[in-house]
């Protein structure tokens, strides 16, 4: 049997709304542009890796979040055109 060590979860409000406050970093338009949407959509989108503490019924830590508006955010966790890896690093370029 593998153990693995227990996350410590990040759990912040102001964080959160930190997200919500700078343009959207996903690449909805073309690839390697960024969306740049002030919408009053944007909002703090999870990891969906499970390095990052994400698992059943658990979101990962809040300071893994990237900052997307509504479009990306449904691209990134529903878009039915994205591999595993695409998403994985659409994810990754909104987050740094």
């Amino acid at each position: 049997m593998t153990t693995f060590p227990k996350t410590a979860y990040i759990r912040s409000p102001a964080l959160m709304r930190a997200y919500r406050e700078i343009p959207c970093q996903g690449n909805s338009k073309s690839e390697g542009a960024i969306c740049g949407a002030i919408d009053g959509t944007v909002c703090g989108a999870h990891s969906n890796q499970s390095v990052h503490g994400k698992g059943r019924s658990i979101k990962a830590s809040d300071d893994k979040c990237a900052s997307l508006c509504h479009r990306c955010h449904t691209k990134l966790d529903q878009g039915p055109f994205l591999s595993r890896e695409a998403r994985r690093q659409m994810w990754q370029r909104a987050h740094e």
